[in-house]
């Protein structure tokens, strides 16, 4: 579909902190796109918009930041 999602990855440090404002995180989506791609964090939080581009099905969602990363999937009709 047509879909949109606000992606939001809660980024901490090994000790449960938030990690700095300004870590950069990077966001890929096996399909449709991530807008925009790279974001940096605001509160130890990265938002983007995920667009499913006409796509249906499920896209798999993957933000990363140095050596750490985090997936999520989802569905659109």
């Amino acid at each position: 579909g047509n879909g949109t999602a606000e992606v939001i990855a809660t980024v901490i440090e090994a000790g449960g902190t938030p990690v700095h404002n300004g870590t950069e995180v990077t966001f890929q989506a096996s399909v449709g796109t991530i807008d925009p791609p790279v974001v940096r964090t605001e509160g130890g939080l990265a938002r983007a918009t995920f667009r499913a581009n006409g796509a249906s099905g499920t896209a798999r969602v993957i933000a990363f930041s140095g050596g750490a990363r985090s997936c999520l999937l989802y569905t659109s009709d």
